[in-house]
């Protein structure tokens, strides 16, 4: 029998599952499917956010549902069916929505953030998209038609 603490309380972001291979390590979380911290080495690689807290103003980063790499129940990371990249992304997204009622074109107001050329189908889909830290060419796009653009500098991990 196990007994927790009377100060016990469940963390928001559910169980912590460590994973890491050689100097690289990270931190996914149950609740929201989000890799709360990424290092490799002592470089942390995007502001991640304290265990007992939930992710917040897009610290941490979430991991979307890839159905065509879970076979028998278990992460193979080979891609079987249709690849989650590019076209292949909103056709992923669509058959997810699909199975929970819903499509694309049903949202009055869709968002996309994105750095790469690679979305420029799923951004052009959205109603409202939005190149971060983008690449030249969806730099260029962007501007060209006119799509928000965000530029956040590397934070320092001494920061918080």
């Amino acid at each position: 029998m196990t007994h927790e603490p009377a100060s016990w309380r469940p963390v928001p972001s559910g169980a912590q599952y460590r994973i890491g291979r050689g100097i690289e390590h990270a931190t996914v979380t149950e609740v929201g499917a989000a890799v709360r911290e990424y290092r490799a080495g002592a470089r942390e690689t995007f502001q991640s956010y304290p265990e007992h807290d939930a992710s917040w103003a897009f610290h941490g980063s979430v991991l979307l549902p890839w159905p065509n790499r879970v076979r028998d129940g278990r992460y193979t990371g080979k891609v079987s069916g249709t690849p989650n990249m590019r076209e292949g992304k909103i056709e992923r997204l669509e058959a997810w929505l699909a199975q929970r009622g819903g499509s694309l074109a049903g949202f009055r107001q869709s968002w996309f953030y994105s750095d790469s050329r690679n979305d420029i189908p799923l951004l052009s889909r959205v109603s409202h998209p939005v190149a971060v830290n983008a690449d030249a060419t969806l730099a260029a796009l962007a501007s060209e038609r006119g799509w928000a653009t965000l530029s956040i500098p590397q934070c320092p991990t001494a920061i918080r």
